[in-house]
Formats: C-alpha cells, structure tokens, sequence
C-alpha cells in the first residue's frame, strides 16, 4: 500500500527544494516530518503561486523576472520488512 502527495508550481527553485527532500528521503513518516517541522529552510514549509513581474531594462523596456518553480511529489509506502 501507498500514498502519493503532488505539489505543482511550488515557488522555490528545484535546487533548493532537492536540499531538504534528500534529509528526507528513505525515512520513517514520523521521522521525516520532525526533520521538515526544525528545518530552517523555506523549502520545509513548501513541502509539508507563480507570480509574473517586470523589471526595467534598457531603451525603456521590461524584461520578466523569473520566478523559479518547482513540482514536488512525495510517495509514501510500506516497508517490505515491516
């Protein structure tokens, strides 16, 4: 048995939402949600909005800030031990 959580267009940059789903990976449920509720990263939060915005460029035009985003899916099974 096993349950999947999907996150679409989380505003945090893959890069730093890899950082805290790596401390989690392989972990006990219990286990992992302690891990994610002391982190100090932002990235914690998002795990347990795509903005558009301009930024001035030169001749008078705008240029798009880009706003990174991420897809995050956790998949949480039963150990084969167990």
């Amino acid at each position: 048995m096993q349950g999947r959580a999907i996150q679409k267009s989380v505003r945090q940059s893959p890069r730093k939402m890899r950082l805290v789903v790596d401390l989690i990976r392989g972990r006990d449920v219990n286990e992992a949600y302690a891990i994610l509720s002391f982190s100090k990263k932002h990235a914690a939060k998002q795990i347990a909005k795509t903005l558009k915005r301009f930024t001035a460029a030169a001749q008078g035009r705008g240029t798009p800030i880009r706003k990174r985003t991420s897809h995050v899916e956790i998949t949480v099974a039963m150990r084969e031990d167990a």
